[in-house]
């Protein structure tokens, strides 16, 4: 069992969460117009439905199995890091029961960056697909405030939960670099010319414009000039520069800003902000194809689109610290051999696993629900689903309804396998593999 005051030095006993490797189905879901709140009712099984009476404000230092938020947040991390898929997967539904979604989905960005990047290739274009999905059922009206809990229900945050913790956990392994810490001294004149190497500014001749600083033009040029020979240390070097100089003079003359660059989907107001820049020397070099050996590729770009996208979406300046990791994951595509034979996922099976047995994970961790006067709910609460009342045993009669259904398709699912000349279980394994398939190549 797990500890509520020691959670980080009981995570590696085995779990009464362990995922289930012999016996599991898998059943694809479609997509739907249908309101949250049908989801809940109508798609999780009801044995498997979180119902809880506890709001938002419960959960504000402490997570729905009663864990420390900071000592839940520390553990994905590490568990992610150790490759402990069960356990990683236990602690993300533990976030998302406590109401934290978007920050349960950006903690997850930021491990992908920090602990795997270029490590699995394709994983950008994946995490951006992924992304506009998650937000766009966890940012509608219908979930808003105290309705964010109701999000733990729906059927498909389950599984992209499921898929992302598995995706991430079960990538290989690589530590991102850091910007270089920039000291005081290296804005000493000096210092600073010492350090200079570019020939020339051909490579951003056509980039600067007339209010670009000139101190900013000659270190960006020479970030563009370490990004074309592929120096990642000193491409960072003066990335990291250029922003320790923006923040001297914010701290000193209270903004600090370069010409306009206007950015789709971003606020006029911040197009002045150095970090488009940035950008636009990254944008600008990776589609300048010099020559066979030193361009860079079809593959490259893909991915670099993606982070692209993940920097831009709802930016401000309060997330540019935060987003840095997505910038100096582009600059690693743009300086370092990649190997693109690594698969998205190396170990199949234990996705579908993962996947196929994430409702059963949500049931097993029922016994923590909190149920405040239930007497008086019985009381004077009926049952109600979409503002209509319902049988008080709508949950017996579903569950003997949904057992009935389950038979039948057990039923059909032997009928198709002896047509097939195939059991049971190893159609469920082809199924599997062809809608893991379909999913890479969404």
């Amino acid at each position: 069992m797990y500890s509520k005051n020691n959670v980080i030095m009981q995570s590696n006993k085995t779990p009464n969460h362990q995922i289930i490797k012999d016996k599991y189905t898998y059943s694809k879901i479609k997509e739907t117009n249908k309101t949250s709140k049908n989801f809940v009712y109508m798609e999780v099984p009801t044995e498997m439905m979180i119902i809880d009476s506890r709001t938002t404000q419960d959960f504000k230092k402490h997570t729905f199995g009663g864990y420390s938020r900071s000592q839940v947040l520390s553990a994905l991390d590490k568990e992610i890091s150790s490759e402990k898929l069960d356990v990683s997967v236990y602690w993300g539904i533990q976030l998302l029961l406590s109401g934290i979604v978007m920050g349960l989905w950006d903690k997850l960005y930021v491990i992908a960056c920090k602990k795997v990047n270029i490590h699995n290739p394709t994983l950008p274009t994946l995490l951006w697909n992924r992304y506009q999905k998650w937000e766009k059922i966890a940012t509608d009206p219908s979930f808003t405030k105290q309705n964010c809990l109701m999000l733990r229900n729906h059927p498909e945050i389950r599984n992209y939960l499921a898929e992302m913790v598995s995706v991430i956990t079960l990538s290989r392994k690589r530590k991102l670099e850091t910007l270089p810490k920039i000291k005081k001294t290296d804005f000493i004149v000096q210092n600073f010319k010492s350090k200079l190497e570019a020939d020339d500014t051909l490579l951003t001749a056509k980039i600067f414009q007339e209010n670009d600083p000139s101190e900013v033009r000659i270190a960006a040029n020479e970030f563009a000039y370490h990004l074309r020979n592929r120096n990642t240390g000193k491409a960072l070097y003066w990335l990291s520069w250029m922003i320790e100089w923006d923040k001297l003079n914010h701290k000193q003359y209270g903004k600090f800003e370069v010409s306009t660059r206007s950015v789709l989907g971003i606020d006029s107001k911040y197009h002045r902000n150095i970090v488009w820049l940035f950008w636009e020397i990254i944008n600008t070099l990776r589609r300048v194809s010099y020559n066979f050996d030193d361009s860079v590729g079809c593959n490259e770009n893909t991915q670099i689109d993606a982070l692209w996208e993940l920097y831009k979406w709802k930016f401000t300046p309060g997330h540019r610290c935060r987003k840095v990791f997505y910038i100096i994951w582009a600059i690693k595509y743009m300086t370092t051999k990649i190997d693109w034979k690594i698969k998205i996922v190396d170990r199949e099976y234990l996705l579908f696993q993962a996947m196929s047995n994430i409702n059963v994970m949500f049931r097993n961790i029922k016994s923590q629900e909190v149920k405040k006067d239930a007497y008086q709910n019985q009381k004077f609460n009926v049952v109600v689903r979409n503002n209509y009342m319902i049988t008080q045993r709508h949950q017996e009669i579903e569950a003997i309804k949904q057992e009935k259904q389950l038979q039948k398709e057990k039923e059909q699912r032997i009928k198709e396998a002896k047509k097939k000349k195939v059991s049971v279980q190893s159609l469920n394994k082809m199924d599997a593999l062809n809608m893991i398939d379909k999913m890479r190549m969404n």
